[in-house]
């Protein structure tokens, strides 16, 4: 049977933890909130990405700005960290937001079709380009 190319095949403890992390977020949506949320203020320097699934597109652009507020840091609770650690256990932030935007099992074959991430010292993730 076909599926949505949004949907993922995960077992159910990973999913039931996806969902006490994440909630309904998309991957695209997701991606955002790593970079929004769980790096320091001007740890990424830039971003730009783009989404494309069930016949939609999205892009999202970023550019750090010394003169901008950092954005409101992301607190676990105790679940959401139990979740966290199921599903990337120890694995840094950049690994995760890697992870999450290069088709691995978290976001299905082709829905990040190009993008680009530029950290500070030096660290990116470019594909599509």
């Amino acid at each position: 049977m076909p599926q949505p190319d949004n949907v993922v095949l995960l077992e159910r403890r990973f999913h039931e933890a996806w969902h006490t992390l994440f909630a309904d977020r998309t991957p695209f949506e997701i991606a955002i909130l790593l970079i929004k949320k769980r790096f320091n203020h001007g740890v990424v320097r830039s971003a730009t990405l783009h989404a494309a699934w069930q016949g939609g597109e999205e892009t999202f652009t970023y550019r750090y700005r010394r003169d901008h507020p950092p954005f409101e840091p992301w607190t676990f609770k105790a679940p959401q960290m139990r979740a966290w650690h199921m599903l990337f256990a120890d694995r840094s932030d950049y690994s995760v937001l890697h992870e999450v935007v290069r088709a691995s099992r978290w976001s299905p074959a082709g829905y990040f079709p190009m993008g680009h991430i530029v950290l500070a010292g030096g660290g990116k993730i470019t594909y599509g380009f």
